[in-house]
C-alpha cells in the first residue's frame, strides 16, 4: 500500500483543479447517478489532500436548508419537518460512532448544526433552516456546477462556517435523494469539489434529510467516506453496476438494512487510508486467526504472490457489530483478489485519478466467492464467505490473473462469531474435478489420497476437490462413490515443489460399467443423445493391448468431423468426451453421428444423435 499513498501525494502535485462528483449507487442499483458522473475526470487537489487527515479530531460544519420551491419533477418536501429535522441528531451521532468504529478509535468527528437562529451541538425540531432562493430542481439537473453551487449557496447563506475553524462543510437539504428516487429533479447526494473558494471551502458534500423507502444514514457514511479520500467501488462507468455488492461501504454496502446499517469499507480500503496494516505472508505454512475486521485493525492478512508486487490476496474475519451488522448478520473469512497494476492500458494511477476502480475487463478489489456466484449478481451474500459451498480456497481461484498457479491453499477454516481460524499455505496441491457423462460435475464423492501421507476429500457441488498443502512424493488417487464406478479406476500423481492439476474422473452408473467390461475389447456412447451447448457425450472404450489407438467422428455419409483421440494408450478403460463441435469448432447439425474407434486387435463403429 506504499506504493498507492506515493501516487495520492503525486496526484496533490500534478492533478489539475477539475471539478468532480462522487456519488453512491441507486437503491435499485441500476440507475446511473449524477448526469456528469461518467465523464472521466482527474482527481482533485482538495479531494487527495483530505486523505492526509483520517486521524484525530476532524470539526465538522452542517448546514440546514430549505428551498423557496421544490421545482419540477420532484418528489416535493422543499422545507424540512420538525421530525426530520429532529432525526438528524441520530444520524450524525451514527456517523461519528460508525467512524470511530471503522477507524479503529484514530477519527474523531466533532459535529456542529448550522441554522438561520443559531448553531449547537444537538437539535430539537424546532430549528429554521436557511431557505436558498434557488428551486430545488435547479440544483437537482446533478451537475458539476449545479451541486457545486448548492453548496457554495448554503455557505454563503449561513455566513458563520469557514474553513478555518472546520475541517469539512455537510449541506443537509430538504427533500428526498435522487439516489432512491425516479424524479429527475430531486437532488442526488454527492462529494463535490473543488469549486471556488467559498470562506475557504474548494469541497463539500451534499445529502437528503431523508430517502425514499430507506434510511439516509448508508449515503451520509459514504458521501464521507469520499471526503476522506475513498474512491467508488462500483462501476462509475456506464451503468452504475454494484461489483462487490454488500461487502463494501463505498458499494452496495452503502444499502445494507435499507441504508440504516451501512457496511465497513473493505480491508483494502482501510488500510489505503492508514487505520490498518495487513500482515503479509508470502512462503511457507500458517495457523492463522482473524479477529472481526470490523474492529481489529491487525487482522487482515495479505497474501503475496511471486514475482508480483502489485497482485495479492487479502484474507480477513468479517462479522456483525454495533455499527456494521455484515449482510444477513453473517460472519465468516471473505477473500479480496487485488490488482493494482496495469487493466486495459490503465494503470492504478489511473484508476484512482478517474475514480474508475472497477470499471475495467477485471476488477481492481474483487471478491472471491465460496458459491462462485459475483456479488455483482446478487449484490453479495452469506455465501461469498468462506467456508461454503466450497471449503478449500486453492487453484483455479487462487490463480493469478494470467492463469499462472501460486500455489496457495487456505483451508482447515472453522468460524466462530467474532474470528476465524485457518491455514494458509504455499505448498503444492493435488486438485481435479469428478463429472459424469453429461458433462455435469458430480458432488459427495470420496476422493482418497494415499502415498506419502493418506487423506481424504470430497467433491463439492461443481464436482471439484483438491488437496491442500501436500508434501512431495508419489500418490494414488481414487474416487469412491455407490451406484457408480470411474474412469480411470485411479490416477497416479507425482509431487515435486509444483502442483497437479487435472486429475480427474468420469463417473459411469454402475450396470452401463458392467456392461462395457463383458468383453475385453468394447466401445460405449453415453449420454448419447444430447444438446450441444449444454451437454457433452462420453465415450468409453476398454482395450486388451498397448498401442495407439485412434477415435474419429463421421457424418452417416463418410464425411469426417472430428479426431476424439490419436494417441499411444495402455491396455485398460479409458473416456473421452465430445461436445458436438466439429474440427472448425462450430457446433454440428442435429443428426446422427458415427464414432469409429481403431485400436491394437479392436475396430468398432457406435452412434451419438446430436439434437437441438
Amino acid at each position: 500500500m506504499k506504493i498507492l499513498n506515493t501516487i495520492l501525494y503525486t496526484l496533490i502535485l500534478n492533478f489539475l483543479l477539475i471539478t468532480c462528483l462522487y456519488s453512491v449507487p441507486h437503491i435499485n442499483g441500476r440507475d446511473f447517478g449524477p448526469k456528469e458522473y461518467a465523464r472521466p475526470k482527474r482527481t482533485s487537489k482538495g479531494a487527495i489532500a483530505k486523505t492526509i487527515t483520517t486521524t484525530g479530531i476532524r470539526k465538522v460544519a452542517v448546514i440546514l436548508v430549505n428551498f423557496v420551491s421544490a421545482g419540477t419533477d420532484t418528489s416535493g418536501s422543499e422545507t424540512m419537518l420538525t421530525d426530520e429535522i429532529f432525526s438528524l441528531n441520530y444520524n450524525f451521532t451514527y456517523l461519528k460512532n460508525f467512524y470511530k468504529e471503522v477507524s479503529y478509535g484514530k477519527l474523531d468527528l466533532d459535529i456542529t448544526f448550522f441554522y438561520t437562529n443559531g448553531s449547537g451541538s444537538a437539535l430539537t425540531g424546532n430549528e429554521t433552516p436557511f431557505t436558498l432562493n434557488t428551486p430545488m430542481s435547479t440544483y437537482g439537473q446533478d451537475t458539476d456546477s449545479s451541486l457545486s453551487q448548492l453548496i457554495i449557496d448554503a455557505i454563503i447563506a449561513c455566513g458563520q462556517v469557514n474553513s478555518i475553524n472546520f475541517d469539512g462543510v455537510i449541506v443537509v437539504h430538504a427533500g428526498y435523494g435522487n439516489e432512491s428516487t425516479n424524479n429527475s429533479g430531486d437532488i442526488w447526494a454527492a462529494y463535490v469539489g473543488p469549486f471556488s473558494a467559498t470562506n475557504g471551502f474548494t469541497e463539500g458534500i451534499n445529502i437528503p434529510v431523508k430517502e425514499s423507502g430507506a434510511s439516509p444514514i448508508g449515503v451520509l457514511c459514504h458521501e464521507f467516506g469520499h471526503h476522506l479520500g475513498l474512491l467508488d467501488l462500483y462501476s462509475t462507468g456506464t451503468n452504475s453496476a454494484t461489483q462487490v455488492g454488500h461487502w463494501s461501504l463505498m458499494d452496495y454496502g452503502v444499502w445494507l438494512g435499507n441504508g440504516s446499517t451501512p457496511m465497513h469499507p473493505s480491508g483494502w480500503e482501510k488500510n489505503l487510508l492508514g487505520w490498518s496494516s495487513p500482515i503479509s505472508i508470502s512462503s511457507g505454512t500458517h495457523n492463522l486467526i482473524s479477529y472481526a475486521f470490523e474492529t481489529s485493525s491487525t487482522s487482515i492478512y495479505k497474501m503475496k504472490l511471486i514475482d508480483t508486487d502489485t497482485e495479492y490476496f487479502l484474507v480477513y474475519h468479517t462479522s456483525r457489530t454495533a455499527y456494521s451488522p455484515a449482510p444477513s448478520g453473517s460472519n465468516g473469512l471473505l477473500i479480496w483478489h487485488i490488482d493494482e497494476g496495469t487493466i486495459d492500458g490503465t494503470t492504478i494511477t489511473d484508476r484512482i485519478a478517474t475514480n474508475s476502480l472497477n470499471n475495467y475487463s477485471r476488477r481492481t478489489i474483487d471478491v472471491v466467492s465460496a458459491d462462485n456466484t459475483d456479488p455483482s449478481v446478487n449484490i453479495g451474500d452469506f455465501g461469498d464467505l468462506w467456508p461454503g459451498t466450497k471449503v478449500i480456497f486453492s487453484a483455479p481461484l487462487s490463480n493469478k490473473y494470467n492463469g499462472d498457479d501460486t500455489m496457495l491453499s487456505v483451508f482447515e477454516i472453522t468460524n466462530a462469531v467474532q474470528y476465524s481460524q485457518f491455514k494458509a499455505s504455499y505448498k503444492p496441491f493435488i486438485r481435479g474435478y469428478v463429472k459424469d457423462s453429461a458433462g455435469n460435475g458430480v458432488e459427495s464423492v470420496n476422493i482418497i489420497l494415499t502415498g506419502f501421507l493418506t487423506d481424504v476429500s470430497v467433491t463439492d457441488n461443481n464436482g471439484s476437490y483438491v488437496f491442500a498443502n501436500v508434501e512431495n512424493g508419489s500418490y494414488e488417487i481414487k474416487a469412491i462413490k455407490s451406484g457408480l464406478e470411474f474412469v480411470p479406476s485411479k490416477i497416479v500423481a507425482a509431487i515435486l515443489d509444483l502442483p497437479s492439476s487435472n486429475n480427474n474422473f468420469n463417473g459411469i452408473a454402475t450396470d452401463t460399467y458392467s456392461n462395457l467390461i463383458k468383453k475385453t475389447d468394447n466401445i460405449k456412447a453415453v449420454n448419447n443423445l444430447f444438446v450441444p451447448g449444454q451437454q457433452l457425450s462420453t465415450i468409453y472404450y476398454r482395450t486388451s493391448e498397448d498401442g495407439n489407438v485412434n477415435i474419429k467422428l463421421y457424418t452417416l455419409d463418410g464425411r469426417f468431423i472430428k479426431t476424439l483421440v490419436d494417441e499411444y494408450t495402455l491396455a485398460g478403460i479409458r473416456s473421452v468426451t465430445w461436445d458436438g463441435k466439429n474440427l472448425k469448432d462450430n457446433e454440428v447439425s442435429s443428426g446422427i453421428y458415427l464414432v469409429h474407434i481403431d485400436a491394437p486387435g479392436f475396430k468398432a463403429t457406435k452412434k451419438i444423435c446430436v439434437i437441438r
